[in-house]
């Protein structure tokens, strides 16, 4: 899990409110200007009435983007971020399509919000990805790691300590371990802090600030 900064998050609202703005723009030409999956002819309605549209879809997109912890955290796998980002999308476009049931000064195109679904998930886990590929990279330099102790001295404590050592995209800095009991031998280069009874001790003393 990666935990975004407050410039991240920042840089995450902006790109959803772009990325929808141009679904919602993109979706309209296809069905009102190049008559993609038209049934029935129709003029062009007011741009304006869809603008109303984006700005209850807005909402409705934050609001979901939200509570999906798709802003304060991140997955750290490309995969995990996309199959959320197409669930919460699709949540928000069901409920904005059930919301212009309530507008009875305008009827929406059904086919413009199908369009606008499409979009956001083809498209709403791009940003995403590229903070995940940035902040790998400072990791991958030493940049922003979190200090980490791993509890036990087992056989398969040791095997999560070399792969985090040597994977640094994981974003932690693993310091070494806590022993719990007589568990096994420890290689002479990995550091053992001490006992698990004096894990807070241990916690101040190394300034790890996550335990595995």
């Amino acid at each position: 899990m990666i935990q975004t900064s407050t410039g991240e998050r920042l840089v995450l609202v902006v790109s959803d409110l772009l990325l929808l703005a141009g679904a919602f723009l993109l979706a309209y030409t296809l069905r009102f200007y190049l008559g993609v999956f038209e049934v029935t002819s129709v003029p062009p309605p007011p741009p304006l009435e869809y603008g109303r549209g984006y700005l209850v879809g807005a909402l409705l997109f934050l609001l979901v983007f939200r509570s999906r912890q798709l802003y304060g955290e991140l997955l750290a796998r490309g995969i995990d971020v996309a199959e959320r980002v197409i669930g919460a999308a699709t949540l928000a476009s069901t409920l904005l399509l059930a919301a212009t049931f309530f507008d009875r000064s305008f009827s929406y195109s059904r086919t413009v919000f199908l369009f606008i679904w499409v979009l956001a998930c083809a498209t709403m886990a791009i940003p995403r990805w590229a903070v995940i590929k940035r902040r790998r990279m400072r990791y991958e330099r030493g940049v922003g790691l979190i200090p980490a102790l791993i509890v036990g001295t087992s056989e398969r404590a040791l095997d999560l300590h070399e792969r985090l050592s040597s994977h640094r995209r994981y974003g932690l800095d693993v310091l070494g371990l806590v022993s719990v009991g007589d568990q096994g031998e420890v290689p002479g280069e990995v550091k053992v802090f001490g006992e698990l009874a004096e894990l807070e001790q241990l916690l101040e003393a190394s300034g790890a600030r996550e335990l595995l």
